[in-house]
Protein backbone atom coordinates (compact mmCIF):
# COMPACT_ATOMS: atom_id res chain seq x y z
CA UNK A 1 0.00 0.00 0.00
CA UNK A 2 1.63 3.20 -1.14
CA UNK A 3 0.46 5.18 1.83
CA UNK A 4 1.83 2.79 4.43
CA UNK A 5 5.08 3.26 6.26
CA UNK A 6 6.96 0.09 7.25
CA UNK A 7 5.56 -1.69 10.26
CA UNK A 8 7.91 -2.41 13.14
CA UNK A 9 9.90 -5.46 12.14
CA UNK A 10 9.64 -6.92 15.63
CA UNK A 11 5.92 -7.42 15.13
CA UNK A 12 5.32 -7.82 11.43
CA UNK A 13 7.24 -8.44 8.26
CA UNK A 14 6.06 -6.86 5.02
CA UNK A 15 7.20 -7.37 1.46
CA UNK A 16 5.87 -6.11 -1.87
CA UNK A 17 3.39 -8.44 -3.51
CA UNK A 18 3.31 -9.24 -7.20
CA UNK A 19 -0.29 -8.02 -7.16
CA UNK A 20 -1.01 -4.35 -7.78
CA UNK A 21 -3.99 -2.14 -7.20
CA UNK A 22 -4.41 -1.14 -10.84
CA UNK A 23 -6.50 1.95 -10.05
CA UNK A 24 -4.01 3.47 -7.62
CA UNK A 25 -0.81 1.78 -8.71
CA UNK A 26 -0.13 0.85 -5.10
CA UNK A 27 1.55 -2.39 -4.11
CA UNK A 28 -0.56 -4.54 -1.83
CA UNK A 29 2.01 -5.74 0.65
CA UNK A 30 2.28 -9.26 1.89
CA UNK A 31 2.01 -9.15 5.67
CA UNK A 32 3.29 -11.87 7.98
CA UNK A 33 3.55 -11.96 11.76
CA UNK A 34 6.82 -12.98 13.35
CA UNK A 35 6.77 -15.98 15.69
CA UNK A 36 6.72 -13.66 18.68
CA UNK A 37 3.85 -11.56 17.36
CA UNK A 38 1.95 -14.67 16.22
CA UNK A 39 2.05 -16.01 19.78
CA UNK A 40 0.92 -12.69 21.22
CA UNK A 41 -2.00 -12.53 18.81
CA UNK A 42 -2.99 -16.19 19.25
CA UNK A 43 -2.96 -16.04 23.07
CA UNK A 44 -5.93 -13.68 22.88
CA UNK A 45 -8.20 -16.61 21.97
CA UNK A 46 -7.76 -17.89 25.53
CA UNK A 47 -9.37 -14.71 26.82
CA UNK A 48 -12.55 -15.31 24.84
CA UNK A 49 -12.67 -19.11 25.15
CA UNK A 50 -12.40 -19.66 28.91
CA UNK A 51 -15.25 -17.33 29.99
CA UNK A 52 -17.78 -18.58 27.46
CA UNK A 53 -16.71 -22.24 27.83
CA UNK A 54 -17.27 -22.16 31.59
CA UNK A 55 -20.47 -20.18 31.15
CA UNK A 56 -21.79 -22.85 28.77
CA UNK A 57 -20.45 -25.78 30.76
CA UNK A 58 -21.06 -24.91 34.39
CA UNK A 59 -22.82 -21.61 35.16
CA UNK A 60 -26.38 -22.94 34.89
CA UNK A 61 -25.62 -25.98 37.06
CA UNK A 62 -23.77 -23.79 39.56
CA UNK A 63 -26.47 -21.13 39.94
CA UNK A 64 -29.30 -23.68 40.23
CA UNK A 65 -27.75 -26.56 42.19
CA UNK A 66 -25.36 -24.67 44.47
CA UNK A 67 -26.79 -21.15 44.77
CA UNK A 68 -30.46 -22.10 44.57
CA UNK A 69 -31.78 -19.84 41.82
CA UNK A 70 -35.09 -20.95 40.33
CA UNK A 71 -34.50 -23.18 37.27
CA UNK A 72 -36.87 -21.24 35.01
CA UNK A 73 -35.33 -17.88 35.92
CA UNK A 74 -31.84 -19.28 35.37
CA UNK A 75 -32.87 -20.74 32.02
CA UNK A 76 -34.36 -17.42 30.88
CA UNK A 77 -31.22 -15.51 31.91
CA UNK A 78 -29.01 -18.03 30.12
CA UNK A 79 -31.15 -18.01 26.97
CA UNK A 80 -31.07 -14.20 26.78
CA UNK A 81 -27.30 -14.24 27.24
CA UNK A 82 -26.74 -16.82 24.51
CA UNK A 83 -29.02 -14.89 22.16
CA UNK A 84 -26.99 -11.72 22.72
CA UNK A 85 -23.82 -13.72 22.18
CA UNK A 86 -25.10 -14.94 18.81
CA UNK A 87 -26.44 -11.58 17.61
CA UNK A 88 -23.32 -9.79 18.86
CA UNK A 89 -21.07 -11.41 16.24
CA UNK A 90 -22.53 -9.64 13.18
CA UNK A 91 -23.22 -6.42 15.12
CA UNK A 92 -19.76 -5.93 16.59
CA UNK A 93 -18.04 -7.29 13.49
CA UNK A 94 -19.85 -4.67 11.43
CA UNK A 95 -19.08 -1.94 13.97
CA UNK A 96 -15.36 -2.75 13.88
CA UNK A 97 -15.41 -2.66 10.06
CA UNK A 98 -16.81 0.86 10.06
CA UNK A 99 -15.21 2.38 13.14
CA UNK A 100 -13.25 5.60 12.78
CA UNK A 101 -9.56 4.69 12.43
CA UNK A 102 -7.29 6.21 15.05
CA UNK A 103 -3.74 5.68 16.18
CA UNK A 104 -4.91 2.65 18.17
CA UNK A 105 -6.30 1.10 14.99
CA UNK A 106 -9.93 0.16 14.40
CA UNK A 107 -10.31 -3.31 15.95
CA UNK A 108 -7.80 -3.17 18.82
CA UNK A 109 -9.88 -0.60 20.77
CA UNK A 110 -12.66 -3.17 21.12
CA UNK A 111 -10.17 -5.38 22.96
CA UNK A 112 -8.88 -2.51 25.07
CA UNK A 113 -12.28 -1.26 26.25
CA UNK A 114 -14.33 -4.48 26.13
CA UNK A 115 -12.04 -6.79 28.10
CA UNK A 116 -12.61 -5.21 31.56
CA UNK A 117 -16.39 -5.57 31.15
CA UNK A 118 -15.96 -9.20 30.02
CA UNK A 119 -13.85 -9.93 33.11
CA UNK A 120 -16.32 -8.19 35.43
CA UNK A 121 -19.24 -10.12 33.98
CA UNK A 122 -17.42 -13.44 34.27
CA UNK A 123 -16.55 -12.72 37.91
CA UNK A 124 -20.17 -11.82 38.76
CA UNK A 125 -21.36 -15.21 37.47
CA UNK A 126 -19.69 -16.88 40.43
CA UNK A 127 -19.66 -14.12 43.07
CA UNK A 128 -22.14 -15.35 45.67
CA UNK A 129 -20.63 -15.08 49.15
CA UNK A 130 -22.84 -15.74 52.17
CA UNK A 131 -24.12 -12.17 52.16
CA UNK A 132 -25.45 -12.63 48.60
CA UNK A 133 -27.12 -16.02 49.00
CA UNK A 134 -30.80 -16.67 48.25
CA UNK A 135 -31.76 -16.78 51.93
CA UNK A 136 -30.31 -13.27 52.42
CA UNK A 137 -31.18 -11.27 49.26
CA UNK A 138 -33.85 -13.57 47.86
CA UNK A 139 -34.48 -14.91 44.38
CA UNK A 140 -34.79 -11.42 42.91
CA UNK A 141 -31.38 -10.33 44.25
CA UNK A 142 -29.58 -13.46 43.07
CA UNK A 143 -31.27 -13.37 39.67
CA UNK A 144 -30.24 -9.70 39.26
CA UNK A 145 -26.57 -10.54 39.90
CA UNK A 146 -26.63 -13.62 37.67
CA UNK A 147 -28.47 -11.77 34.91
CA UNK A 148 -25.96 -8.91 35.02
CA UNK A 149 -23.04 -11.33 34.89
CA UNK A 150 -24.66 -13.26 32.04
CA UNK A 151 -25.34 -10.18 29.92
CA UNK A 152 -21.86 -8.72 30.43
CA UNK A 153 -20.12 -12.06 29.77
CA UNK A 154 -22.07 -12.98 26.65
CA UNK A 155 -22.26 -9.52 25.11
CA UNK A 156 -18.66 -8.51 25.72
CA UNK A 157 -17.31 -11.90 24.66
CA UNK A 158 -18.53 -11.05 21.17
CA UNK A 159 -17.66 -7.35 21.56
CA UNK A 160 -14.06 -8.52 21.90
CA UNK A 161 -14.06 -11.73 19.86
CA UNK A 162 -15.57 -10.52 16.56
CA UNK A 163 -13.06 -7.65 16.08
CA UNK A 164 -10.23 -9.81 17.44
CA UNK A 165 -10.72 -12.67 15.00
CA UNK A 166 -11.39 -10.23 12.14
CA UNK A 167 -7.81 -8.98 12.47
CA UNK A 168 -6.37 -12.23 11.07
CA UNK A 169 -6.73 -11.56 7.30
CA UNK A 170 -5.50 -8.00 7.86
CA UNK A 171 -2.39 -8.58 9.96
CA UNK A 172 -1.40 -11.68 7.94
CA UNK A 173 -1.93 -12.13 4.22
CA UNK A 174 -0.19 -15.44 3.40
CA UNK A 175 -1.68 -18.90 3.72
CA UNK A 176 1.33 -20.35 5.55
CA UNK A 177 1.48 -17.56 8.11
CA UNK A 178 -2.26 -17.67 8.73
CA UNK A 179 -2.08 -21.43 9.29
CA UNK A 180 0.79 -20.96 11.73
CA UNK A 181 -1.19 -18.37 13.68
CA UNK A 182 -4.39 -20.42 13.62
CA UNK A 183 -2.45 -23.53 14.63
CA UNK A 184 -1.33 -21.82 17.81
CA UNK A 185 -4.86 -20.49 18.32
CA UNK A 186 -6.22 -24.00 17.77
CA UNK A 187 -4.13 -25.57 20.52
CA UNK A 188 -4.95 -22.73 22.92
CA UNK A 189 -8.63 -22.74 21.96
CA UNK A 190 -8.90 -26.51 22.38
CA UNK A 191 -7.28 -26.23 25.81
CA UNK A 192 -9.83 -23.58 26.75
CA UNK A 193 -12.70 -25.74 25.49
CA UNK A 194 -11.42 -28.76 27.44
CA UNK A 195 -11.23 -26.59 30.56
CA UNK A 196 -14.90 -25.77 30.04
CA UNK A 197 -15.82 -29.47 29.82
CA UNK A 198 -13.45 -31.03 32.36
CA UNK A 199 -13.04 -28.28 34.96
CA UNK A 200 -16.58 -28.52 36.40
CA UNK A 201 -16.25 -32.28 36.89
CA UNK A 202 -12.87 -31.99 38.61
CA UNK A 203 -13.84 -29.08 40.84
CA UNK A 204 -17.11 -30.67 41.94
CA UNK A 205 -15.37 -33.98 42.62
CA UNK A 206 -12.60 -32.44 44.74
CA UNK A 207 -14.69 -30.11 46.89
CA UNK A 208 -17.69 -30.20 49.16
CA UNK A 209 -20.79 -28.14 48.53
CA UNK A 210 -19.87 -25.92 51.47
CA UNK A 211 -16.45 -24.99 50.07
CA UNK A 212 -17.33 -24.90 46.36
CA UNK A 213 -18.91 -21.43 46.44
CA UNK A 214 -15.90 -19.86 48.16
CA UNK A 215 -13.49 -21.67 45.86
CA UNK A 216 -15.36 -20.50 42.76
CA UNK A 217 -15.07 -16.87 43.86
CA UNK A 218 -11.28 -17.25 44.13
CA UNK A 219 -10.93 -19.22 40.90
CA UNK A 220 -13.16 -16.88 38.91
CA UNK A 221 -11.04 -13.93 40.02
CA UNK A 222 -7.92 -15.79 38.91
CA UNK A 223 -9.46 -16.78 35.56
CA UNK A 224 -10.72 -13.23 35.02
CA UNK A 225 -7.14 -12.06 35.57
CA UNK A 226 -5.91 -14.64 33.05
CA UNK A 227 -8.52 -13.42 30.55
CA UNK A 228 -7.38 -9.83 31.03
CA UNK A 229 -3.71 -10.76 30.64
CA UNK A 230 -4.31 -12.85 27.49
CA UNK A 231 -6.36 -10.22 25.67
CA UNK A 232 -4.14 -7.32 26.68
CA UNK A 233 -1.12 -9.30 25.49
CA UNK A 234 -2.78 -9.27 22.09
CA UNK A 235 -3.68 -5.60 22.31
CA UNK A 236 -0.17 -4.44 23.21
CA UNK A 237 1.63 -7.08 21.13
CA UNK A 238 0.00 -6.73 17.70
CA UNK A 239 -0.24 -3.75 15.40
CA UNK A 240 -2.93 -3.24 12.75
CA UNK A 241 -1.91 -2.18 9.22
CA UNK A 242 -4.45 0.66 9.35
CA UNK A 243 -2.41 2.27 12.12
CA UNK A 244 0.33 2.86 9.55
CA UNK A 245 -2.18 4.39 7.16
CA UNK A 246 -3.16 6.90 9.85
CA UNK A 247 0.46 7.71 10.66
CA UNK A 248 1.36 8.13 7.00
CA UNK A 249 -1.61 10.46 6.47
CA UNK A 250 -0.36 12.68 9.33
CA UNK A 251 -3.94 12.87 10.62
CA UNK A 252 -5.26 12.03 14.07
CA UNK A 253 -8.03 9.87 12.63
CA UNK A 254 -9.47 8.68 9.32
CA UNK A 255 -13.24 8.61 9.02
CA UNK A 256 -14.83 5.18 9.03
CA UNK A 257 -17.80 3.93 7.07
CA UNK A 258 -21.45 4.55 7.81
CA UNK A 259 -22.60 2.69 10.90
CA UNK A 260 -26.35 3.40 11.00
CA UNK A 261 -29.01 0.75 11.57
CA UNK A 262 -30.12 1.04 7.96
CA UNK A 263 -26.58 0.54 6.68
CA UNK A 264 -26.13 -2.39 9.04
CA UNK A 265 -29.25 -4.12 7.74
CA UNK A 266 -28.08 -3.55 4.16
CA UNK A 267 -24.49 -4.62 4.74
CA UNK A 268 -24.69 -7.44 7.27
CA UNK A 269 -25.66 -10.03 4.65
CA UNK A 270 -23.08 -8.91 2.08
CA UNK A 271 -20.79 -11.88 2.89
CA UNK A 272 -23.53 -14.26 1.75
CA UNK A 273 -23.05 -12.98 -1.80
CA UNK A 274 -19.92 -15.13 -1.84
CA UNK A 275 -20.77 -18.66 -3.00
CA UNK A 276 -17.84 -20.16 -1.13
CA UNK A 277 -18.83 -18.38 2.08
CA UNK A 278 -22.45 -19.54 1.80
CA UNK A 279 -21.34 -23.12 1.33
CA UNK A 280 -18.78 -22.96 4.11
CA UNK A 281 -21.15 -21.43 6.64
CA UNK A 282 -23.90 -23.92 5.77
CA UNK A 283 -21.35 -26.62 6.50
CA UNK A 284 -20.27 -24.76 9.64
CA UNK A 285 -23.84 -24.70 10.97
CA UNK A 286 -24.51 -28.41 10.53
CA UNK A 287 -21.08 -29.55 11.69
CA UNK A 288 -21.28 -27.59 14.94
CA UNK A 289 -24.91 -28.62 15.40
CA UNK A 290 -23.67 -32.22 15.30
CA UNK A 291 -20.36 -31.76 17.11
CA UNK A 292 -22.06 -30.34 20.19
CA UNK A 293 -23.48 -33.84 20.83
CA UNK A 294 -20.16 -35.69 21.37
CA UNK A 295 -18.74 -32.61 23.15
CA UNK A 296 -21.57 -32.74 25.70
CA UNK A 297 -21.51 -36.53 25.95
CA UNK A 298 -17.75 -37.06 25.97
CA UNK A 299 -17.51 -37.49 29.76
CA UNK A 300 -20.52 -39.86 30.09
CA UNK A 301 -19.33 -41.80 27.04
CA UNK A 302 -15.83 -42.23 28.45
CA UNK A 303 -16.91 -43.15 31.96
CA UNK A 304 -20.16 -45.09 31.50
CA UNK A 305 -19.79 -46.68 28.05
CA UNK A 306 -16.03 -47.24 27.88
CA UNK A 307 -15.15 -47.31 31.58
CA UNK A 308 -12.18 -44.93 31.12
CA UNK A 309 -10.70 -42.86 33.91
CA UNK A 310 -10.84 -39.23 32.75
CA UNK A 311 -7.37 -38.24 33.97
CA UNK A 312 -5.69 -41.28 32.40
CA UNK A 313 -7.53 -40.64 29.14
CA UNK A 314 -6.37 -37.01 29.00
CA UNK A 315 -2.79 -38.14 29.62
CA UNK A 316 -3.01 -40.59 26.72
CA UNK A 317 -4.79 -38.11 24.45
CA UNK A 318 -2.21 -35.33 24.92
CA UNK A 319 0.62 -36.80 22.78
CA UNK A 320 -1.89 -37.84 20.11
CA UNK A 321 -3.25 -34.29 20.08
CA UNK A 322 0.26 -32.91 19.54
CA UNK A 323 0.87 -35.33 16.67
CA UNK A 324 -2.50 -34.39 15.21
CA UNK A 325 -1.58 -30.73 15.39
CA UNK A 326 1.68 -31.28 13.52
CA UNK A 327 0.01 -33.47 10.91
CA UNK A 328 -2.93 -31.17 10.18
CA UNK A 329 -0.71 -28.08 9.98
CA UNK A 330 1.54 -29.81 7.47
CA UNK A 331 -1.38 -31.11 5.42
CA UNK A 332 -3.07 -27.68 5.44
CA UNK A 333 0.03 -26.10 3.90
CA UNK A 334 0.22 -28.71 1.14
CA UNK A 335 -1.22 -28.44 -2.37
CA UNK A 336 -4.23 -30.36 -1.09
CA UNK A 337 -5.60 -27.06 0.23
CA UNK A 338 -7.53 -25.99 3.29
CA UNK A 339 -11.02 -27.14 2.27
CA UNK A 340 -9.93 -30.63 1.18
CA UNK A 341 -7.83 -31.05 4.34
CA UNK A 342 -10.85 -30.16 6.45
CA UNK A 343 -12.92 -32.59 4.39
CA UNK A 344 -10.53 -35.40 5.31
CA UNK A 345 -10.82 -34.50 9.00
CA UNK A 346 -14.62 -34.54 8.74
CA UNK A 347 -14.64 -37.92 7.04
CA UNK A 348 -12.46 -39.48 9.74
CA UNK A 349 -14.65 -38.05 12.53
CA UNK A 350 -17.79 -39.30 10.77
CA UNK A 351 -16.38 -42.81 10.38
CA UNK A 352 -15.27 -42.92 14.02
CA UNK A 353 -18.65 -41.74 15.32
CA UNK A 354 -20.47 -44.28 13.15
CA UNK A 355 -18.09 -46.93 14.50
CA UNK A 356 -19.22 -46.08 18.03
CA UNK A 357 -22.56 -47.71 17.21
CA UNK A 358 -20.73 -51.01 17.74
CA UNK A 359 -21.10 -50.37 21.49
CA UNK A 360 -24.83 -50.91 21.17
CA UNK A 361 -23.93 -54.60 21.47
CA UNK A 362 -21.60 -56.32 23.92
CA UNK A 363 -18.08 -56.24 22.42
CA UNK A 364 -16.23 -57.74 25.33
CA UNK A 365 -14.07 -55.66 27.67
CA UNK A 366 -10.75 -56.01 25.83
CA UNK A 367 -11.92 -55.22 22.32
CA UNK A 368 -14.32 -52.59 23.63
CA UNK A 369 -11.52 -50.70 25.37
CA UNK A 370 -9.33 -50.94 22.26
CA UNK A 371 -12.06 -49.65 19.91
CA UNK A 372 -13.15 -47.01 22.39
CA UNK A 373 -9.60 -45.67 22.72
CA UNK A 374 -9.24 -45.41 18.92
CA UNK A 375 -12.59 -43.62 18.57
CA UNK A 376 -12.07 -41.16 21.43
CA UNK A 377 -8.45 -40.25 20.75
CA UNK A 378 -9.05 -40.19 16.99
CA UNK A 379 -11.92 -37.72 17.28
CA UNK A 380 -9.86 -35.40 19.49
CA UNK A 381 -6.90 -35.56 17.09
CA UNK A 382 -9.18 -34.66 14.15
CA UNK A 383 -10.80 -31.82 16.07
CA UNK A 384 -7.44 -30.05 15.92
CA UNK A 385 -8.08 -29.53 12.20
CA UNK A 386 -11.46 -27.99 13.02
CA UNK A 387 -9.70 -25.48 15.29
CA UNK A 388 -6.87 -24.73 12.81
CA UNK A 389 -8.42 -24.51 9.34
CA UNK A 390 -11.63 -22.40 9.46
CA UNK A 391 -10.06 -18.99 10.15
CA UNK A 392 -7.42 -19.19 7.37
CA UNK A 393 -10.09 -20.56 5.02
CA UNK A 394 -12.50 -17.71 5.79
CA UNK A 395 -9.61 -15.24 5.42
CA UNK A 396 -8.92 -16.65 1.96
CA UNK A 397 -12.60 -16.36 1.05
CA UNK A 398 -12.50 -12.69 2.12
CA UNK A 399 -9.43 -12.12 -0.07
CA UNK A 400 -11.19 -13.75 -3.03
CA UNK A 401 -14.32 -11.66 -2.46
CA UNK A 402 -12.32 -8.41 -2.48
CA UNK A 403 -10.49 -9.54 -5.62
CA UNK A 404 -13.82 -10.31 -7.29
CA UNK A 405 -15.06 -6.80 -6.50
CA UNK A 406 -11.90 -5.31 -8.04
CA UNK A 407 -12.28 -7.54 -11.09
CA UNK A 408 -15.78 -6.09 -11.58
CA UNK A 409 -14.32 -2.58 -11.53
CA UNK A 410 -14.94 -1.52 -7.91
CA UNK A 411 -12.33 0.93 -6.67
CA UNK A 412 -11.08 -0.49 -3.36
CA UNK A 413 -8.55 1.81 -1.76
CA UNK A 414 -6.18 1.20 1.15
CA UNK A 415 -8.77 1.96 3.86
CA UNK A 416 -11.72 0.28 2.11
CA UNK A 417 -9.76 -2.99 1.94
CA UNK A 418 -10.05 -3.32 5.72
CA UNK A 419 -13.84 -2.96 5.90
CA UNK A 420 -14.91 -6.53 5.10
CA UNK A 421 -13.44 -9.01 7.60
CA UNK A 422 -15.73 -8.02 10.47
CA UNK A 423 -18.87 -8.79 8.48
CA UNK A 424 -17.56 -12.19 7.37
CA UNK A 425 -16.30 -13.29 10.77
CA UNK A 426 -19.40 -11.82 12.43
CA UNK A 427 -21.68 -14.07 10.37
CA UNK A 428 -19.32 -16.96 11.14
CA UNK A 429 -19.62 -16.32 14.89
CA UNK A 430 -23.41 -16.07 14.57
CA UNK A 431 -23.63 -19.46 12.86
CA UNK A 432 -21.38 -21.05 15.47
CA UNK A 433 -23.44 -19.75 18.36
CA UNK A 434 -26.85 -20.43 16.83
CA UNK A 435 -25.98 -24.02 15.95
CA UNK A 436 -24.62 -24.56 19.45
CA UNK A 437 -27.70 -23.03 21.08
CA UNK A 438 -30.10 -25.15 18.99
CA UNK A 439 -28.14 -28.30 19.72
CA UNK A 440 -28.08 -27.59 23.47
CA UNK A 441 -31.82 -26.81 23.43
CA UNK A 442 -32.62 -30.12 21.76
CA UNK A 443 -30.25 -32.11 23.95
CA UNK A 444 -31.54 -30.45 27.09
CA UNK A 445 -35.14 -31.29 26.21
CA UNK A 446 -34.54 -34.98 25.49
CA UNK A 447 -31.59 -35.92 27.69
CA UNK A 448 -30.83 -35.82 31.41
CA UNK A 449 -27.08 -36.47 31.68
CA UNK A 450 -27.37 -37.69 35.26
CA UNK A 451 -29.90 -40.38 34.34
CA UNK A 452 -28.94 -41.11 30.72
CA UNK A 453 -28.31 -44.81 30.08
CA UNK A 454 -25.41 -46.14 28.04
CA UNK A 455 -27.70 -47.14 25.15
CA UNK A 456 -28.99 -43.57 24.69
CA UNK A 457 -25.52 -42.05 24.99
CA UNK A 458 -24.12 -44.46 22.42
CA UNK A 459 -27.06 -44.06 20.01
CA UNK A 460 -26.55 -40.29 19.85
CA UNK A 461 -23.02 -40.70 18.45
CA UNK A 462 -24.00 -42.13 15.03
CA UNK A 463 -26.87 -39.61 14.93
CA UNK A 464 -24.24 -36.87 15.23
CA UNK A 465 -22.29 -38.54 12.41
CA UNK A 466 -25.36 -38.53 10.18
CA UNK A 467 -25.82 -34.75 10.71
CA UNK A 468 -22.13 -34.25 9.91
CA UNK A 469 -22.71 -35.91 6.55
CA UNK A 470 -24.97 -32.97 5.68
CA UNK A 471 -22.13 -30.62 6.64
CA UNK A 472 -19.75 -32.61 4.45
CA UNK A 473 -22.01 -32.16 1.41
CA UNK A 474 -21.78 -28.37 1.79
CA UNK A 475 -18.04 -28.43 2.44
CA UNK A 476 -17.50 -30.34 -0.81
CA UNK A 477 -19.03 -27.36 -2.65
CA UNK A 478 -16.34 -24.92 -1.51
CA UNK A 479 -14.25 -24.15 -4.57
CA UNK A 480 -10.71 -23.42 -3.46
CA UNK A 481 -7.84 -22.46 -5.72
CA UNK A 482 -4.88 -24.32 -4.26
CA UNK A 483 -2.18 -22.97 -6.60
Amino acid sequence: MSSCIPIHQHYMRVEPSIFMNSREGAAIEKRTLSNHAAMLYAIGILGTTIPIALFNGFSYIYIVDYIGLDELVAAICTAIGLSLNAIGGPVFGYMSDNRKIGKRGKRRPFILFGTPFLCLGFFLLWFFPESLQVDVIGQVGVSAIYFTGTILTCMFTQFVYAPYISMLPEISSTKENRIKISGIQGIIGLAGAIIGVVFPIIIVGLTTEATLVTLMIVLSAALAGLTLAALYATYFGVREPVQDIVEASEKETIEGGKASLGEFLREVFVPLKSYNFRMYESNNFFFNLAMRIPMVLVIPFLERVLGFDLIIFLAVALPVTIMGYLGWVRLSKSRLGLAKTLTIAYMIVIMLLFASSAFLVNLGKGFGLFLGAIISVGVIACLIAVFIIPNPLISKIIDEYIESLEARGKDIGDVERFRYAGKFFGIHAFMLNMSGAISMLVLGSILDLDDADTFTITLLMPIAAAIMCVALVFLWQVREETG
